[in-house]
């Protein structure tokens, strides 16, 4: 009687969790021939070496099970589970009461963004500072003789670092100064 080893096939997710859009490896399981993926999204594959790309549009982590049916060289097949888990991305936004004025630009800022904890200001003039706060003022200077336009920016943050980033253009006129001879 030849009796073949019992296959017991394991198989590693590279990296088992992330970021939506995330880039999972699969590496070459020791032993197995052939290759039968589910990769718990309603795609499958095969292969020893599968790449795979998840995506989380909710706002809640989003877990795949991975199913790999592997077969020995002596036919063998054995049935082996795994998890990746994506974290989903926040949605950045944020208003301004107005985009453009004269030096100097007093601007009333609100934060709407979506599903972040931390939030991470840019006023496009070197100015960079993080608050919760959601509604803020900030003033702009101009003393250079024309117009300037500052990108600021919005970056949101979750507690497992996803983040999105918003723009918005902000178009300080030169402070006017008044004078007259006689």
């Amino acid at each position: 009687v030849l009796v073949f080893p019992e296959p017991q096939f394991g198989f590693t997710i590279v990296p088992d969790s992330g970021c939506s859009p995330l880039l999972v490896n699969f590496p070459s399981v020791i032993g197995a021939v052939q290759y039968l993926w589910n990769f718990g999204d309603g795609n499958t594959g095969s292969g020893p070496t599968p790449v795979h790309l998840y995506t989380n549009t909710t706002t809640n982590n989003q877990t795949f099970t991975i199913q790999l049916i592997a077969q020995s060289p002596f036919g063998c097949v054995d049935t082996t589970y795994g998890q990746v888990v994506v974290f989903p991305n926040p949605t950045a936004q944020f208003t301004i009461d107005s985009t453009a004025g004269c030096a100097p630009l007093s601007l009333n800022f609100t934060n709407t963004s979506t599903s972040a904890s931390f939030f991470h200001w840019n006023m496009g003039n070197g100015t960079t500072f993080d608050t919760t706060l959601a509604n803020f003022g900030y003033v702009f200077f101009n003393s250079t003789g024309i117009a300037q336009t500052y990108q600021t920016s919005l970056i949101a943050e979750t507690m497992q670092g996803c983040k999105d980033t918003v723009y918005q253009n902000v178009t300080v006129y030169p402070t006017i100064t008044a004078l007259f001879t006689y």
